[in-house]
């Protein structure tokens, strides 16, 4: 495995593990709302819970959007750089037969 597939896997499990997250987040202010309303907890407690919840949810969907933005624009470049890589044979080759012409 190369480093840029080595850097690719990392970048998608801590995308996936945001992701994992940001369902819990949601699941979990949910079942706060249902304990709220069932009287499990108390409204300041549903409050005080949902708040902490939200704000690392919104952080989260933040972070993993960023992060899949920065991503595609890294691999974009990425695959640019090897095209043009990949080109400079046939630009070498160029350059020789031009100067042989000259010659």
């Amino acid at each position: 495995m190369s480093s840029l597939d080595r850097v690719y896997v990392a970048e998608n499990q801590k995308v996936d593990e945001q992701s994992k997250r940001l369902k819990e987040l949601n699941l979990l202010i949910k079942k706060s709302y249902e304990d709220k309303l069932k009287g499990n907890i108390t409204e300041d407690q549903f409050k005080e819970l949902s708040i902490e919840w939200q704000q690392e949810r919104d952080l989260l969907s933040i972070e993993i959007k960023e992060s899949t933005e920065v991503s595609k624009s890294i691999y974009k470049n990425i695959d640019l750089i090897i095209k043009f890589c990949n080109q400079i044979p046939d630009i070498y080759q160029c350059n020789i037969r031009r100067k042989a012409v000259a010659s």
